[in-house]
């Protein structure tokens, strides 16, 4: 998954990650406990950014936070 997430920024073809709407987060936690990699979710939404090597995009973030914090996005 690294070298993918690499070999797409050297050749600059969109990839796929999740943005963040911070301000919206009321740090209830759902996302961390949904996470199959076991990430702090919600410490990287408090940073304003999802990203870590170990994310497998799976959605289940997406799916249980109940403010809609996190989508879905194509990053250029």
């Amino acid at each position: 998954m690294v070298i993918g997430v690499k070999l797409g920024k050297l050749m600059h073809v969109p990839q796929l990650h999740i943005k963040v709407n911070h301000e919206k987060c009321i740090s209830c936690k759902q996302c961390n406990k949904k996470c199959p990699m076991s990430l702090d979710v919600v410490g990287m939404v408090s940073k304003g950014q999802l990203s870590n090597t170990e994310c497998i995009l799976c959605g289940e973030c997406i799916d249980i936070c109940p403010k809609k914090v996190l989508r879905y996005s194509m990053k250029k």
